[in-house]
């Protein structure tokens, strides 16, 4: 049986001033970037199961103060693939 381990993931992090066009921070879309990389390579090997421990999305992005839920947003939308593969 093969699974993969994932950990501290931080969907959502930002960090500098540059922005997409799409107005997302660019550290913040390159951690959504590998992340969906990742998780098609996942789909894509013989992998049985995943586990997903430490922060899946960044923890500032679940405080409602912090109106950004893209972070939780591709967590779900991930879980969902899983489910359906």
């Amino acid at each position: 049986m093969r699974f993969a381990h994932l950990s501290d993931l931080h969907l959502g992090y930002r960090t500098g001033n540059k922005y997409t066009t799409d107005e997302i921070n660019i550290r913040e879309e390159d951690g959504y970037t590998a992340f969906r990389t990742l998780i098609q390579d996942i789909l894509d090997s013989t992998i049985d199961f995943v586990v997903i421990s430490g922060d899946l999305p960044h923890p500032e992005t679940v405080y409602p103060q912090h109106p950004r839920t893209t972070g939780r947003v591709t967590a779900t939308r991930s879980r969902k693939t899983f489910r359906y593969a």
